[in-house]
């Protein structure tokens, strides 16, 4: 079937080493197919949770948040139904049910599975053994008694007290054992078992271990213990396992990603080569035909992975906080799975974001119901429509339901705001009249470096290659700034003088097409008594605090 919503919409593409382009489309013709999967009773269609209204729900959804497309499967009992939504590459290719996505942190419920099985089927390994005791010198932490202590419950509950950190990896293009080796360098923020702290290098962490005990690529475990036992047949972990499928079947389009630019009107392509590897904590590349098994099996606890591992894997180990929207009350993290109570109902999902692609699975293992969504923006639309075909399935009336769009307009202005005022806070008292540095610009130019961060080069021109000329200009001498790039060259930062020998560094994510900081962080340099830039200091994470928040970067030349 096809669905034409009514609202017009205007677009405009470009992938990296293109200027944005305008052109009007009306009307925004989203594309839609339903199917449904199984052969598992009669079906009956207007007992569908993807019908006619849903559409529309849909249609103004992804018009408010600026998607291009996005792919739903709902599972209840022996039934399944898919539908795609608007396009999976701009202008015209649409959005299919086997439209191939980046899953991102969904892909920890898989790396959990996986240790699982391997736990359940080792005699010497254990859920409380210490990933140190497996991999010896490899997995090593600032803290000696972290490092001989953390087991796999921690690691994947996130109850470590390591912070994201996600500096350390992003944009890098490193394997899980050079990510899982630099984590020696890190600091952590809480005591140990003591807090919820979301950390990705975690997962990597785990997934070296199980490339190391079993001495196979962790692509090849989930193909074997996972994917094939459940006939996920689209399901990959590279770009390269994913091109063979497209090379073979026409239904395996890889969905681009996009951002949108709200300054300019326009989308910006995400250039998919500058995709970090896969590492335990994301990686795995899917559609919503494949995850709909997926979910069955965690709801039906029908394997791959026993029923004793998938309720250690769904057992509350770390709790998010005492109230969790949605939930009532605190939600809660096991393995690579959050849960929270919902309208009297257990509920459990995970999300996942990267390079412009957003996911969420969730399912009610009482009820046997279960919803995914993929969208390529980065937003929290998707979880407006998960929530929506929740209440809906719970036969909840319509002026209670849940408003998750509403909730997170009022989140995405929020986080704005905190983003603006972001760098007053950061330095609160600066004079007047900022003390001038020590030194001329040039003077603070070079190679920094760090054991963890690798280094910026910090130059005095604007790389040419992720501003254009009006960008250069617009950008001017505000702040005297000095510039620098991540090794992919996705993120541009920017040092802005502030006062004396203290800056703020702009991060910018080039590659979305923002004309703005994402981010803010502080910056100082620092000059030895011979009047000669000895080092740079950062606070990369921003979770840590006092003198152990500064990464500092030597100047090698």
């Amino acid at each position: 079937m096809r669905h034409f919503p009514t609202l017009p919409f205007a677009f405009c593409v470009a992938v990296q080493s293109l200027a944005l382009t305008s052109a009007s489309f009306s009307p925004w013709s989203l594309l839609s197919s339903q199917s449904r999967l199984g052969d598992h009773g009669p079906h009956v269609e207007h007992h569908s949770p993807l019908h006619p209204s849903f559409d529309s729900f849909v249609d103004r959804l992804m018009q408010d948040w600026h998607i291009p497309g996005l792919a739903i499967a709902v599972v209840h009992e022996n039934q399944t139904w898919f539908k795609g939504y608007g396009y999976a590459t701009l202008p015209d290719v649409p959005f299919t049910p086997y439209t191939l996505f980046q899953a991102a942190s969904t892909t920890k419920s898989f790396t959990a599975s996986l240790a699982a099985i391997l736990i359940e089927s080792a005699e010497d390994l254990a859920w409380d053994t210490p990933l140190h005791d497996i991999v010896g010198n490899d997995f090593v932490l600032k803290d000696d008694y972290l490092t001989t202590h953390l087991t796999f419950l921690d690691a994947m509950s996130h109850r470590t007290g390591m912070p994201r950190h996600d500096a350390l990896w992003y944009d890098r293009g490193l394997d899980v054992e050079s990510q899982t080796y630099l984590m020696r360098h890190l600091d952590t923020s809480a005591s140990f078992r003591t807090v919820f702290q979301y950390c990705n290098l975690m997962f990597t962490a785990v997934s070296h271990v199980l490339q190391s005990i079993t001495g196979r690529p962790h692509a090849d475990l989930l193909r074997q213990w996972i994917f094939k036992p459940l006939g996920m047949n689209y399901s990959y972990y590279s770009l390269e396992d994913a091109a063979t499928c497209q090379n073979s079947d026409s239904r395996c389009t890889l969905a681009d990603s996009y951002a949108w630019n709200k300054k300019t009107g326009c989308f910006k392509k995400w250039s998919l080569d500058l995709s970090n590897p896969p590492n335990g904590a994301g990686g795995i590349i899917s559609n919503v035909v494949d995850y709909s098994k997926w979910i069955r099996a965690l709801m039906y606890e029908s394997g791959p992975v026993s029923k004793e591992g998938q309720a250690i894997m769904k057992y509350p180990l770390s709790f998010l906080g005492a109230e969790t929207s949605p939930y009532a009350g605190p939600g809660w993290y096991g393995l690579g799975i959050e849960g929270g109570i919902y309208r009297n109902e257990k509920v459990f999902s995970h999300n996942g974001g990267i390079s412009a692609y957003a996911s969420t699975f969730k399912f009610l293992p009482d009820r046997k119901f279960g919803v995914v969504v993929f969208q390529n923006a980065q937003n929290n639309a998707m979880e407006a429509i998960a929530w929506r075909l929740i209440d809906e399935f719970l036969g909840v009336p319509e002026d209670e339901f849940y408003d998750m769009n509403k909730t997170q307009h009022e989140v995405a202005k929020k986080y704005e705001e905190q983003l603006e005022s972001l760098p007053s806070k950061l330095y609160p008292s600066v004079p007047s009249i900022p003390v001038k540095p020590q030194l001329p610009l040039q003077n603070y130019t070079g190679v920094y470096v760090n054991a963890a961060y690798e280094n910026f080069s910090v130059t005095l021109e604007a790389p040419a290659a992720l501003l254009d000329k009006s960008e250069i200009e617009e950008s001017g001498s505000a702040g005297l700034p000095l510039y620098a790039t991540s090794r992919g060259g996705t993120v541009l930062f920017t040092f802005r003088h502030v006062s004396s020998e203290h800056w703020l560094l702009e991060m910018r994510m080039v590659i979305y097409g923002s004309k703005g900081a994402d981010d803010y962080k502080k910056a100082k340099f620092e000059i030895g008594p011979d009047g000669v830039v000895q080092r740079l200091g950062v606070v990369m994470e921003a979770a840590i605090s006092g003198d152990k928040a500064w990464a500092w970067f030597d100047r090698s030349k």
